[in-house]
């Protein structure tokens, strides 16, 4: 998450994570720190409008992966070929806070490096509105994205996007994404990983993981239903 953290939006230490988030009319910063005594985090937020309050737990549950049965998933990874010394310590789901911020990430992230995502990333939070959480679609419309340096076809791609967005449901979002030109298979896969921490998405066809499944000899059909970790985990190798 650190390495992916946009800076108006996130903080991400060794124990800790802090974002801004929108609930409601409401801007919210959290901080979930994590407690080693009691193997779990610390939230600690103030809202306004209390009825938001379990909606916002939940999505820090998933975000954080806090439900993940570890010890099954890792011997998942282990079925599927990966050796222990090659098995990294954490095996949980980065996740990111929403549907439409996970789209937005999967395609400033296409075809350049994770520096260079994260650098489009943060450029676009301050053409909208820095300092007050992930813009929201109606935002990225209303700004100049001209600005963004990245090819005119992503860029149309991007406004396609929150156009959908901002008018539809989660839902709606993840079954219609597609048909935006620009926006194929691999961003909603990426997606349903980050925005929807799904167990089970194979990126089969992600360069990167290619070339690991073929350097690593593994067999990713014997980590399902867990084969998201196993995305993860050849990413964290490469």
């Amino acid at each position: 998450m650190a390495k992916r953290a946009v800076s108006a939006v996130e903080t991400v230490t060794d124990n800790s994570y802090q974002r801004v988030v929108r609930a409601g009319d409401d801007v919210v910063t959290l901080t979930a720190t994590y407690d080693p005594q009691k193997n779990g985090f610390q939230l600690m937020l103030m809202l306004r409008d209390a009825t938001t309050l379990l909606t916002m737990l939940a999505n820090v549950r998933r975000v954080l992966d806090c439900d993940a049965p570890s010890d099954i998933i890792r011997q998942a990874l282990q079925h599927a070929g990966l050796k222990d010394m090659a098995l990294q310590d954490v095996v949980r789901i980065p996740g990111v806070w929403s549907v439409f911020e996970a789209g937005c990430r999967a395609i400033l992230g296409q075809q350049v490096s994770l520096t260079a995502a994260v650098k489009l990333l943060n450029q676009l939070v301050n053409l909208c509105m820095p300092c007050s959480g992930f813009p929201t679609p109606q935002q990225v419309l209303a700004c100049d994205i001209q600005q963004l340096r990245m090819p005119e076809a992503r860029k149309r791609a991007l406004r396609d996007f929150a156009s959908l967005a901002a008018s539809a449901s989660e839902e709606q979002i993840m079954a219609t994404m597609c048909e935006i030109k620009g926006i194929g298979p691999w961003t909603r896969q990426y997606v349903m990983l980050r925005g929807c921490s799904e167990p089970d998405i194979w990126l089969e066809n992600d360069l990167v993981i290619k070339k690991q499944v073929k350097h690593l000899g593994v067999n990713a059909a014997n980590c399902s239903p867990w084969r998201s970790y196993l995305t993860l985990q050849l990413w964290s190798l490469a």
